[in-house]
């Protein structure tokens, strides 16, 4: 890849840098103050020179010998300023098990930048006023765009402790063996609620896996954590009323988030901007035991969806009132089955719905399925 030129002082160079990120990101970059403001801030004109010469995450990595040479510049002087930007969340630094050498690739804004920006936990008015910038901008037009193809990113795993007997579950709709099978793992703060900050749900909700994690932990203050300390985290999720939410494959999900309605935007995307495609339900629906069920409604009050609702009966003495599920409305994330102190409510698997196998399948998918 040969390096781009940066124009010379005077020229729009975010503008340059936001084109760059739209080559190959699957979410472009859509062209408003509020963006271009967050690029300003997060990266120096000296960074964006970098940035530019970098392959964007999704494409590739280059090492710092590699890049010195693509930029006719010393390689100390490379990787010094390349580490920077790493340990400030805008570059992810891999380790290549073959060769052992580090690898070096720009984020794309989301995935990637935000969430590694964040991950920090640091609260400063410099960090706010990012989390105001991207709030906004996410409002007004981003996550529309991320949710722009009939192939959605994202898609809901189910609780599944009470998932009916017979419902068989792949190993893809099984959240815990997610978790089981990461090597690496760190659990990070939210970076939806870190910018909307509307609820006193968990922060620290993200779960990343593999590579990503590793970064975070080596470049932006993560701690590694057991498999033991996730799986109990997860369950203090659930407890907490959070959907899982994950990519839309069957194998590489870097990331499980725990979503609420409150702050996130896949679940924003979905009941306030009316996006259909924000992300895919569950392959999963509730279905009630009206003789078990003694009408607490703890159902209700967990589902963040508004999906089940008290019907009162019909008879004088009220025996047939009874609580409903509205399927259209529901996503199949099974809250209001663990939550049902009588278990009234089970899981059945209503299709079988099965996402690409891996990431480079789904971005294929995503662009093929665009609708705008």
């Amino acid at each position: 890849m040969k390096s781009k030129d940066v124009k010379s002082a005077g020229s729009d160079i975010y503008e340059e840098l936001r084109q760059h990120i739209n080559e190959v990101s699957m979410t472009k970059l859509r062209k408003t103050k509020e963006l271009m403001e967050m690029l300003s801030m997060m990266y120096t004109p000296e960074q964006v020179e970098y940035a530019m010469a970098l392959p964007i995450s999704s494409s590739g990595r280059i090492t710092v010998k590699d890049l010195a040479e693509q930029m006719g510049r010393d390689t100390a002087e490379v990787e010094k300023n390349v580490e920077c930007m790493a340990r400030e969340g805008r570059v992810l630094v891999t380790t290549s098990r073959k060769d052992g050498k580090k690898y070096y690739a720009l984020w794309t804004l989301l995935p990637g930048a935000m969430e590694s920006t964040f991950a920090d936990g640091i609260d400063n008015d410099e960090s706010r006023k990012l989390a105001r910038l991207f709030g906004k901008y996410a409002a007004e037009g981003f996550w529309n765009e991320m949710a722009s193809s009939d192939y959605s990113q994202f898609r809901v795993i189910p609780v599944n402790q009470t998932v009916e007997s017979s419902s068989s579950i792949l190993p893809y709709e099984e959240v815990h063996n997610i978790i089981n099978n990461a090597d690496v793992i760190t659990v990070i703060p939210c970076t939806c609620r870190v910018v909307s900050r509307k609820c006193n749900h968990l922060v620290d909700a993200d779960f990343v896996f593999g590579a990503w994690a590793d970064y975070l932990i080596k470049y932006r203050g993560a701690r590694k954590w057991t498999k033991e300390e996730a799986l109990q985290r997860l369950k203090e999720c659930e407890e907490d009323g959070l959907m899982h939410l994950t990519a839309n494959v069957q194998d590489g999900a870097a990331v499980i988030c725990n979503c609420c309605t409150c702050c996130c935007k896949a679940m924003k995307g979905l009941v306030e901007l009316h996006n259909p495609r924000s992300f895919v339900r569950s392959n999963f629906e509730p279905e009630m035991d009206d003789e078990k069920c003694n009408l607490c409604k703890k159902c209700e009050k967990i589902c963040q969806l508004d999906a089940i609702t008290k019907l009162p009966g019909f008879e004088a003495d009220g025996s047939d009132t009874r609580m409903i599920i509205q399927n259209s409305r529901c996503v199949g994330c099974g809250l209001c089955s663990t939550h049902c102190p009588e278990d009234a409510i089970t899981m059945k698997k209503v299709r079988d719905e099965v996402p690409a196998e891996n990431l480079m399948e789904m971005n294929k998918l995503y662009r093929e399925k665009k609708v705008w």
